[in-house]
């Protein structure tokens, strides 16, 4: 199974699970295109925050444990039967923090090396989001033609501000590249 390194880096604000904010009823996050969520997001419908809320949501749902590992993730394993999940997304970008309120647990941080993570040039997805809230507040724009998308790259492409180990669970001594493969860069 390939894991992917979730990047919801274009999207953002920094709030706890307790103060989460509900969508209008008519919009549906699973048939939503780009031209959708960008409309909703003019139209008042949604913000980009309450977007990046409903993905974490889903994420809760129906990103997790569909393996037993008795011996650890280098031994055989066995399926959950019924897990009803996937683990399909092996970083989640969001401050340690954020990543704790919402109730992620540690296998889905943003590094392992740097538990402090507070590089203010590392935004996480909620923060992205909480700023293009803010400049569509300002303006009445959306901020680019990004706006409100929310993306995953797969763990085996550099993303500076997320670990890049190719799925392994290993040891690093610094998780991080230093800087963004190219198409992530685009």
């Amino acid at each position: 199974m390939s894991h992917a390194a979730f990047l919801l880096g274009l999207l953002a604000a920094s709030l706890t699970a307790g103060a989460q904010r509900q969508p209008a009823a008519g919009f549906r996050l699973q048939d939503a295109g780009i031209a959708d969520i960008q409309q909703s997001i003019l139209t008042s419908q949604i913000t980009t925050v309450g977007l990046v809320e409903l993905y974490l949501k889903r994420i809760k749902t129906y990103n997790g444990t569909c393996v037993n590992e008795p011996l650890g993730i280098l031994g055989p394993i066995t399926t959950i039967p019924h897990a009803r999940q996937i683990n399909a997304l092996s970083t989640l970008n969001l401050r340690p923090s954020t990543r704790k309120a919402w109730g992620f647990d540690a296998r889905k941080a943003r590094s392992m090396t740097d538990t402090v993570d507070a590089d203010p040039n590392m935004p996480d997805a909620l923060e992205v989001a909480t700023e293009q809230d803010r400049q569509f507040k300002q303006t009445g724009r959306l901020v680019g033609p990004l706006h409100g998308v929310v993306m995953a790259i797969k763990d085996q492409y550099d993303t500076f501000d997320l670990r890049t180990t190719s799925g392994a669970d290993a040891q690093y001594a610094n998780d991080r590249p230093p800087d963004d493969a190219t198409f992530v860069r685009r």
